[in-house]
């Protein structure tokens, strides 16, 4: 990755850059499509309870101080010149933000042959301590640019008990 000089959240870069980001609905097939597995326990979010995802789950019989651990699919297609660089570069940098960040794995592996960041690791959020897997893939096909992000969020508690779970759907996730 080129390494901008200042950390530059993923949303800001896009913006300063022009690149427009038009959520893919997973109803209508004029993109690649974007799956994740299901593993038992975990439940689909109805659509329009969070507008601009393409698929949330959530296990709601693991609820920890009022925190339900979900995984969120979200799937752009891109308007503009897009550096994958820059962009991938950006999508750290949300992380890297995020307060009392503890990476424990960062890597720029292609995924499925896409450019791809996946990161892994902990943070605290309104008084929560959270356990995050984040995945950035951008797709570049005949009809466009897309970028899908699967972040996956826990208690930190709940690594040992919900990791394979992650796992699955890290593993799982597959862009057709």
């Amino acid at each position: 990755m080129s390494g901008m000089t200042a950390p530059t959240p993923l949303d800001e870069y896009l913006d300063s850059a022009g690149i427009g980001r038009t959520p893919c609905d997973p109803a209508v097939p004029d993109h690649p499509a974007v799956a994740i597995p299901q593993p038992v326990g975990w439940e689909v979010v109805a659509p329009d309870a969070f507008p601009g995802t393409y698929q949330v789950l959530v296990r709601p019989d693991r609820v920890v101080d009022g925190f339900a651990p979900n995984a969120v699919v979200l799937h752009f297609r891109l308007g503009g010149e897009v550096d994958v660089d820059d962009l991938l570069d950006s999508a750290l940098d949300d992380v890297e933000l995020l307060a009392d960040w503890v990476p424990s794995q960062v890597d720029a592996s292609r995924w499925n042959g896409h450019r791809s960041l996946f990161v892994k690791g902990t943070y605290t959020q309104d008084g929560w301590d959270l356990a995050v897997t984040t995945r950035h893939v951008v797709v570049e096909d005949g009809t466009g640019t897309y970028l899908v992000q699967l972040t996956i969020t826990t208690a930190a508690s709940q690594q040992g008990e919900l990791g394979g779970d992650v796992t699955v759907m890290n593993i799982g996730l597959a862009l057709v």
